[in-house]
This record gives C-alpha cells, sequence and structure tokens, in this order.
C-alpha cells in the first residue's frame, strides 16, 4: 500500500519525473505516508496525478505544508475527485501553491470547494503561480461570491488559456462580473467552460459584450 510505496518504492526510483496514482484509496493517512516518507525522494517530480484518493482536508493539509515544498519542479498537479473542502483550498493557496510556481496546471473538479475556497486560492493561490495556464475546478458549489472572487484575480493569471468553471453554480449575475472583470485580462484564453450552471439570456450577453477577449 502507500507505507510501502513511501518508504521502500519511491526512495528506489531517485530520478523519477511523473507519479500518476490515480483512482485509488490512498485517502487522508495514506497521502501523508506518502508525503513523510516518500516524496523527499523524488524532488526532481513534475507531474503528481492523485485523483480520486479521498485524501480529503488533512491529505491536502499534509501536501500543501509538507509535501509540495519539496517538489520545486512541479507542473502538473491534479486533485480532483478528493473530498476538498474550503479548508483544503485555503491551506492549498496558503502553504502549497507559493512552493510551486512552475506549476503550468492545476485541476480541483468534482469537490466540495465552495466560495470561501475560491476567494483563498484567488487571493493567496493565483499570485504564486503566474504560469498558471489551465484551471479545472468544475463541479464545487463555487456560487456567485466564488465566481466574483475568481474573476476579480484573473488578470495575474497572464498566461491562463483553459477554464473550466461548469456545474459551479455560476448564475447571470456571475457570469456578468466575470465577463466585465475577469476574462478580458486574460488574453491567451483559448477554451472556456461554462456548461450546466444557471446562465440565460442576460449573462450570455454580458458574455459576448463584454466578456471574451479579442
Amino acid at each position: 500500500g502507500a507505507k510501502a510505496l513511501a518508504e521502500r518504492g519511491l526512495p528506489s526510483v531517485p530520478k523519477l519525473l511523473e507519479l500518476n496514482l490515480r483512482d485509488n484509496d490512498v485517502r487522508s493517512k495514506g497521502a501523508e505516508m506518502i508525503v513523510y516518507r516518500g516524496l523527499s525522494s523524488i524532488r526532481q517530480l513534475t507531474l503528481l496525478d492523485l485523483r480520486g484518493n479521498n485524501i480529503g482536508d488533512r491529505g491536502l493539509k499534509a501536501l500543501a505544508e509538507q509535501g509540495l515544498p519539496l517538489l520545486p519542479q512541479l507542473t502538473i498537479l491534479n486533485l480532483a475527485y478528493n473530498e476538498i473542502r474550503s479548508k483544503g483550498a485555503n491551506d492549498l493557496a496558503a502553504r502549497g501553491l507559493p512552493s510551486v510556481p512552475q506549476l503550468a496546471k492545476l485541476m480541483l473538479h468534482d469537490n466540495s470547494i465552495g466560495a470561501a475556497g475560491a476567494k483563498a486560492l484567488a487571493e493567496q493561490g493565483f499570485p504564486s503561480v503566474p504560469e498558471l495556464s489551465y484551471l479545472d475546478i468544475s463541479f464545487n458549489p463555487l456560487g456567485y461570491e466564488g465566481i466574483k472572487a475568481l474573476a476579480a484575480r484573473l488578470q495575474i493569471l497572464g498566461q491562463l488559456t483553459h477554464l473550466n468553471l461548469r456545474n459551479t453554480g455560476t448564475t447571470d449575475e456571475g457570469l456578468k462580473f466575470l465577463a466585465e472583470h475577469g476574462l478580458s485580462s486574460v488574453p491567451w484564453l483559448s477554451h472556456l467552460n461554462l456548461s450546466e450552471n444557471l446562465v440565460a439570456d442576460e449573462g450570455v450577453k454580458a458574455l459576448a459584450e463584454r466578456g471574451l477577449p479579442s
């Protein structure tokens, strides 16, 4: 299991560049084991995929505080489907992302991150990862306040090309704010997903008139 991987497996591959553990059953205890006993052996890692392991806020806290500081070259981080809430998102933003300034892709979809978590990511996390080009935070209950928080800080992510806000509780008001204050500041954006939200005519009109960079 995670203990054997951390104690015997990872130390034997110090030049490992990609670690994919998606869709296993690592959970918080296993995540802590990997962080505390394994990641110090693979400091050249560029990709870490923990999707679908239910590590929760506890596991993410360990990763943010003790794991990511060991991985300064990380460019891809997948934490989707992990029962992460706003507390975990806050730990990631405040303690984890500052350690991985080269991060280019961040996947947080299908968790339980609310407005408070979105605000933490935008205000504390975005400034730490200026190279971020791909952000997937879909299927999280962000709501208007969460979308507003993200939109207000999108200008920090000048390299952003992909933004997935599918099923985040975005309303007309949220999309209007995003259109007026966020999207115009990401000129390289090429993929925007707003499907399965609560957007009607007003939001679409605002997007068409003010949101899409030329």
